[in-house]
């Protein structure tokens, strides 16, 4: 089928069959030949801007993006690193993109180097100010200016968390309702 769909990608067969083959791929956790085929379906001209095509880029970066997470779940931390800073440059369009954004954040951290955090914390803030990872970073950037002596900085970071995280949790609820107080149940007790 794989064959089928590349040999005749006119086919009205050829993207079925084409599909077929990658979710057989996805079925069997088979992240590289998944990219591979993903890729270079990319490629071919008589799917360029279709609606497979753009299931194909999604795929390619999904696959893409496990990899480095089995890099990280290994312990090779710098290994995830290095891939998800390839991912970055080869996949801007991806919905990964903030996710992969946080995990370098976190592999920075973890292997100590504070400032590389920085940078990619800070883009994910600024990218997706909206995003729960957003917060998240908001948050260990604060740690971060702790961690180097920087109070001032790291107040307002713990200031801009608390008033997101505020603003995020309210919105889950009618941020008008208050919650009874004990005062409140006791006076009506009364």
């Amino acid at each position: 089928m794989r064959r089928f769909a590349i040999e005749n990608p006119k086919s009205k067969f050829a993207i079925p069959s084409a599909t077929l083959v990658l979710d057989t791929y996805i079925a069997s956790s088979d992240w590289d030949k998944l990219n591979d085929f993903s890729m270079h379906l990319l490629q071919m001209e008589v799917w360029r801007g279709t609606e497979f095509s753009k299931r194909l880029y999604g795929l390619a970066a999904d696959s893409d993006f496990k990899k480095t997470e089995l890099l990280n779940d290994a312990g090779d931390f710098k290994g995830a690193l290095e891939h998800a800073e390839a991912f970055l440059e080869k996949y801007p369009n991806s919905s990964r993109v903030t996710e992969c954004l946080a995990l370098c954040g976190q592999l920075s951290i973890t292997l100590g180097d504070d400032k590389l955090a920085s940078k990619y914390l800070t883009r994910l803030v600024h990218e997706t100010p909206q995003s729960e990872s957003a917060v998240k970073a908001l948050l260990s950037l604060a740690k971060i200016d702790e961690d180097h002596l920087a109070f001032s900085s790291a107040s307002r970071g713990y200031q801009a968390f608390l008033a997101v995280e505020g603003k995020i949790q309210s919105d889950k609820r009618n941020p008008l309702a208050l919650p009874p107080s004990r005062s409140s149940k006791c006076a009506r007790r009364s």
